[in-house]
């Protein structure tokens, strides 16, 4: 960030630093808070956190600098066991975005995802460039998330699948779908 005040002054500038504890449900593995480093005009600081913001106070010319980096780690999010929907299942998020597993990237996203690591690649030619975070199925096979923002979002119709529809058993239960293109909450490796 460029600072540019009509003439030098003494001010106080807040910079947010993302809290990134959504709720007590839900735990991310590793924990990732706080900022990596803050400098100004090319010298690190330790500035005072009040309320969720960098208070930087000081003597501000025009063409002064900030400097935020905030760390960016792959979390694994898992959900609190009371919460039967989620029961046994994770959500993936890379900084502020939580990421999604579909059917168009892989063949089934309802097996458990694997103990190996993830890790992050950038798709230029996806959306005009996605970072997507890879890793591996139960099976062997790749894990492909890609940020939920994204999900549903293809050009052609065919690179999604079309969900199968189990019909009831009898005229008075609902139908099951058995194969949903686009899921957040992926089962944990086991």
């Amino acid at each position: 960030m460029t600072v540019n005040p009509k003439a030098t002054k003494e001010f106080t500038i807040y910079v947010r630093v993302p809290n990134r504890t959504t709720s007590e449900l839900y735990k991310p593995v590793p924990q990732v808070s706080g900022l990596k480093s803050l400098k100004v005009n090319g010298q690190s600081i330790t500035p005072k956190i009040e309320n969720g913001y960098a208070a930087i106070k000081r003597s501000w010319k025009k063409g002064d600098k900030i400097e935020l980096v905030l760390p960016m780690e792959i979390q694994k999010i898992k959900a609190d066991e009371n919460i039967e929907a989620d029961k046994g299942r994770i959500a993936l998020r890379y900084g502020p975005l939580i990421y999604n597993v579909e059917a168009a990237d892989q063949p089934n996203i309802e097996q458990s995802i694997s103990k190996a690591p993830l890790s992050l690649e950038w798709r230029p030619q996806f959306l005009n460039g996605v970072m997507v975070i890879k890793g591996k199925w139960s099976d062997g096979t790749d894990l492909v998330a890609i940020p939920n923002y994204t999900r549903l979002n293809r050009t052609e119709p065919t690179d999604y699948p079309k969900a199968q529809v189990t019909p009831p058993a009898q005229a008075n239960q609902p139908a099951t779908k058995v194969s949903p293109s686009s899921i957040i909450w992926i089962k944990d490796e086991n």
